[in-house]
């Protein structure tokens, strides 16, 4: 996706890209789709500079966020679908999660790896019902 402007007379210009496009997914609980994340969440680690313990670090957060999604959001129900947006911008990743099951709180222990594991976390409950996790890392 590029966007343009339109000047009319059929004069078009193109803005300039930038750095890093937001990736988004949706995925199912299964293991291969989980396994397929955290693939990605690997390379994405290491094009951002990420060391090897940084990298495990991620995807440890990333995988103990989607159970928590699974477990707590959806009561264990396998059968859901839930959204990631993915972005890395120079030497930092930003990941949120959004789903549609029940609302979680923050205080919880739903949570605790990822946050001991991020720069910054933060779970909204969605007007819409569910919930929005993102967390951060920058790698060192």
């Amino acid at each position: 996706m590029t966007p343009f402007n339109y000047a009319g007379g059929g004069r078009v210009s193109f803005l300039p890209r930038q750095k890093s496009l937001p990736v988004q997914l949706s995925l199912n609980f299964s293991p291969e789709a989980t396994d397929g994340l955290l693939e990605f969440v690997k390379r994405l680690s290491q094009k951002s500079g990420f060391s090897a313990t940084g990298i495990a670090e991620v995807q440890s957060a990333v995988k103990d966020t989607v159970e928590a999604i699974r477990r707590h959001a959806y009561g264990g129900n396998e059968n859901n679908v839930y959204h990631v947006l993915l972005l890395s911008v120079d030497s930092e990743i930003e990941m949120r999660f959004a789903d549609y099951g029940t609302s979680l709180n923050s205080g919880g222990e739903a949570f605790a790896s990822v946050k001991r594991a991020a720069d910054r976390f933060e779970l909204r409950n969605s007007p819409r019902g569910g919930n929005v996790v993102t967390f951060s890392k920058r790698a060192k």
